[in-house]
């Protein structure tokens, strides 16, 4: 299954462009929406990335050390008592990219992910200008 999904660049593509959603979009008053569903999207996909993650059942040092690097935002977060639940949901997708692009290198498939990252990123790039 996972194979398929790192081959399917139509799957890719659905799985990556809600982490890339610009975050201006919260503030254009006829655009909140596409924002909170594209919010919507970037959980569901990442919960999917996790369980095809946590399939194989081991995690590599780079990805703990990405896990303890969470861990301590998470931590200075709670000291200073912040209120602001976006820190908590954006920690989630920080680990469900480089879980993706392992997830490519273990299959073989780190061509097609980087080239739909680029892509996406790409044409945001030429949209903002």
């Amino acid at each position: 299954m996972t194979k398929k999904l790192m081959r399917s660049k139509k799957s890719l593509y659905f799985l990556l462009i809600p982490f890339f959603m610009p975050y201006s979009l919260k503030y254009i008053s006829g655009l909140t929406i596409i924002y909170d569903l594209s919010s919507i999207f970037k959980l569901l996909n990442t919960l999917c990335i996790f369980y095809l993650f946590f399939r194989k059942k081991r995690i590599s040092k780079v990805l703990l050390l990405i896990i303890l690097m969470n861990g301590c935002l998470l931590a200075s977060s709670v000291l200073n008592n912040l209120t602001d639940t976006e820190a908590y949901t954006n920690l989630l997708p920080m680990l469900a990219l480089p879980m993706l692009i392992e997830l490519g290198l273990e299959r073989g498939e780190i061509d097609t992910v980087l080239e739909i990252i680029f892509k996406i990123l790409a044409t945001l790039t030429i949209i903002n200008f």
